[in-house]
């Protein structure tokens, strides 16, 4: 259950060039002193917006006079600061809920149904495919939760595009994990990206770089929803 790997793509070079102007734009226009949100690049440059909502792979920022802008959540590390408040009595959503965007329902009612954080739950899609529920790596990891074909077919899932059958499938099959290994979620996460069989070779998380960046990916993700939310 690993990222994918595309090779370049002219179009895609092209439009990176396009939202990178559009955000350089952007930055020379908003004022800092009116910015709530501090978002952090993966090329390491930054943005000071008011809000910023996920929806699925989209980050919609809000630069301020009504002015948005739409950035593939792919090119954004991280976001801090705290979440602009709703205006009203409304509460607002806990911050998982808004980084799952659609998928928040399903991921909460699987959460629940296995007895897991709904912060895990997107944290692996976040780290597993960027909440694409299209995703295919190049090792044949499919969906939302990037679940092998062999995993798929342990799991009863027949079409690993459904993303509402992936979410339900990647979280049955943690949980089976955190059964098997005595609820260490540390080896349980890593028999999800790596297999069952090379934690128990190992005794433990393999000593495999992918894997082991895996695990801090994944507690970092945890870490800043939690916090976010001031749980």
């Amino acid at each position: 259950m690993t990222l994918r790997n595309s090779p370049a793509d002219p179009f895609a070079v092209a439009a990176a060039r396009l939202i990178a102007a559009l955000m350089a734009l952007a930055l020379a226009a908003v004022p800092a002193a009116a910015s709530g949100r501090l978002v952090v690049f993966k090329d390491s440059r930054t943005m000071r917006v008011l809000a910023a909502r996920r929806a699925g792979a989209v980050v919609e920022l809000d630069l301020g006079g009504g002015n948005r802008l739409q950035v593939p959540a792919s090119r954004i590390a991280e976001i801090r600061g705290p979440s602009r408040p709703n205006s009203g009595d409304r509460p607002a959503p806990p911050p998982w809920r808004v980084e799952a965007g659609p998928f928040a329902e399903t991921i909460a009612r699987a959460a629940e149904r296995y007895r897991l954080d709904p912060e895990l739950l997107v944290a692996v899609a976040l780290v597993e495919s960027d909440l694409d529920p299209f995703a295919l790596s190049d090792k044949g990891a499919q969906g939302i939760m990037q679940i092998m074909p062999g995993t798929a077919r342990e799991m009863g899932l027949d079409n690993a595009f459904d993303a509402a059958a992936n979410i339900e499938a990647g979280a049955r099959y943690l949980r089976r994990m955190l059964d098997r290994f005595n609820e260490d979620l540390d080896l349980a996460l890593a028999a999800y990206n790596a297999g069952e069989g090379a934690v128990e070779r190992y005794g433990g998380v393999p000593p495999y770089r992918e894997t082991q960046e895996y695990l801090r990916r994944i507690y970092r993700h945890v870490e800043r929803l939690r916090s976010e939310s001031g749980a």
